[in-house]
């Protein structure tokens, strides 16, 4: 399953969707999640906007509610999401992803974000993926896709551990075999794609009208 960063979602209500993006929800088989953090984001962008552009806000909160009304999974901000976001929050290095600094435009949802994925075992799709590769130096995401340039920054947890089993294999069959003392060699192993289960239109479908 993977988690919807708002970027994600943004990129695809845009009047002009990011075609790889689109490209990429189209192709999917496997499940895709809203988590909560992400309507937060919306609903307040949506909000923020009457002011300046009714119409378009109009739209945008069209799109939104038929996104929710729609088969796509919706994570709620449950007690085993929580019990991972409080214990984020005690980490000082990613205090600045949950406090937001006086100057702030907006809250942060990275670490939210994050620990709805957590919690559902789900891999987390952004486009800016700076923030999440931090998250994951102390709570292991199961992995982090950037959709916008086809790129995994942080690979599936079952090719890390397919990669620590090969090298380890490695290493035993040089330690046997090795004729002489040599240095080293690491070999990278390429991510598997997922065995998809379930393919998202409604985002696709949806975002069309705001063109």
């Amino acid at each position: 399953m993977y988690v919807l960063d708002t970027n994600v979602l943004s990129a695809l209500a845009h009047k002009r969707p990011n075609p790889k993006v689109v490209d990429w929800v189209g192709s999917l088989r496997a499940p895709i999640a809203i988590p909560f953090s992400a309507v937060f984001e919306i609903q307040r962008g949506i909000s923020m906007l009457k002011s300046k552009d009714e119409s378009r806000a109009a739209s945008l909160a069209k799109w939104l509610k038929s996104l929710l009304e729609s088969d796509v999974m919706f994570l709620a901000m449950d007690a085993a999401v929580a019990q991972v976001y409080a214990d984020m929050t005690l980490i000082p290095a990613l205090q600045d992803l949950w406090v937001p600094c006086r100057n702030a435009k907006k809250p942060g949802q990275d670490l939210a974000i994050a620990a709805t994925a957590i919690a559902h075992r789900a891999v987390v799709a952004s486009m800016n993926t700076k923030d999440f590769v931090r998250i994951d130096r102390y709570f292991r995401l199961r992995g982090l896709f950037n959709p916008d340039c086809g790129r995994w920054d942080i690979p599936l947890a079952s090719a890390r551990r397919s990669s620590a089993a090969q090298t380890h294999d490695k290493e035993q069959h040089r330690w046997h075999h090795r004729p002489l003392p040599r240095q080293r060699r690491y070999f990278p192993v390429k991510c598997s794609r997922f065995l998809f289960s379930q393919v998202l239109r409604t985002t696709v479908e949806n975002s069309a009208f705001l063109s």
